[in-house]
């Protein structure tokens, strides 16, 4: 049961009156305007995404070795690939001579919800890690001939996207970006640690981590 008052059902009369003199709010609309006003002008603001047609290679050298002026990281021998994510979500993994890897590894599509700002263009590897973290680029490899033949990959051969370098985010090209600045923003870019590894480094220290990871 409601109760309502004379006047509350006067004003309850009167609404449901067209005739009847109204106002209408534009609070809603302008606040809609202005949105989109700055969404226009944030996005004018934003540099142009990128288009990486030659990742940077790597350069092969006799034997290791330490240096204060280098980051020395671990090889993670699976597919290079640059993944580039659109504001709306469309993801692009793209291989250094320009194949769509997205057709081969279709559960990398899951790479669209794994960053905290879009657009991004993040440089890495597919690799496939066992239980160790230990990548094999032979169950890579292995993976993707069960996904040609229709089956499913092997116990332990999930699909992962290690990240070690971020060419763009919050509307930046950071390509002439010092590395080490790079690192720290891809670091915090990761939403899913599932399916993006961070690829950590070591200042200085080359022959030390060789020893490591030669172990």
């Amino acid at each position: 049961t409601r109760v309502r008052s004379s006047a509350a059902s006067d004003v309850y009369k009167r609404q449901e009156d067209p005739n009847a003199p109204h106002w209408i709010s534009s609070k809603k609309s302008a606040s809609g305007q202005k949105a989109a006003v700055k969404k226009a002008a944030a996005r004018a603001k934003r540099d142009p995404i990128p288009r990486i047609k030659t990742p940077m290679l790597a350069t092969l050298v006799d034997e290791p070795f330490d240096g204060d002026d280098w980051l020395f990281e671990i090889k993670w021998d699976g597919y290079r690939a640059i993944c580039t994510v659109y504001e709306d979500g469309r993801v692009e993994l793209v291989s250094r001579n320009g194949l769509d890897f997205l057709a081969k590894f279709p559960e990398m599509e899951g790479l669209s919800s794994a960053w905290t700002t879009l657009p991004v263009v993040v440089d890495g590897e597919i690799v496939s890690l066992d239980e160790k973290g230990r990548s094999s680029f032979q169950r890579l490899q292995e993976s993707l001939t069960s996904r040609r033949s229709g089956g499913r990959a092997k116990k332990g051969g999930a699909l992962t996207f290690a990240a070690f370098d971020i060419l763009y985010a919050d509307g930046r090209d950071l390509r002439k970006t010092p590395l080490e600045e790079r690192k720290e923003i891809l670091q915090h870019s990761i939403a899913d640690p599932d399916l993006v590894l961070y690829s950590k480094h070591v200042v200085g220290k080359g022959r030390a981590l060789f020893e490591q990871a030669t172990r």
